[in-house]
């Protein structure tokens, strides 16, 4: 596997890693903010700290993603 592969693999890897953190804190906020819980087969989702939780979690997303996009712009001012 030559090593474009290899970038283009971890690009799209953190790319929907970005997306699932950044849904997983959404959906931990929203929890949060109204109180309740979630569980569904082995995750769940509840207890005191629900809101921090998902904050920390929503912003490590949007880090993620961040970082994915100013790589784009990056590769576009080099071309």
């Amino acid at each position: 596997m030559d090593k474009e592969a290899k970038f283009m693999i971890g690009r799209i890897y953190f790319t929907v890693f970005g997306l699932v953190v950044l849904g997983i804190g959404a959906a931990e906020i929203l929890l949060g903010v109204t109180g309740r819980s979630l569980e569904w087969g082995i995750m769940e989702m509840s207890g005191e700290f629900l809101l921090w939780r998902g904050l920390i979690l929503f912003f490590a997303g949007a880090f993620y993603l961040s970082l994915r996009i100013s790589q784009i712009s990056i590769n576009r001012q080099r071309s």
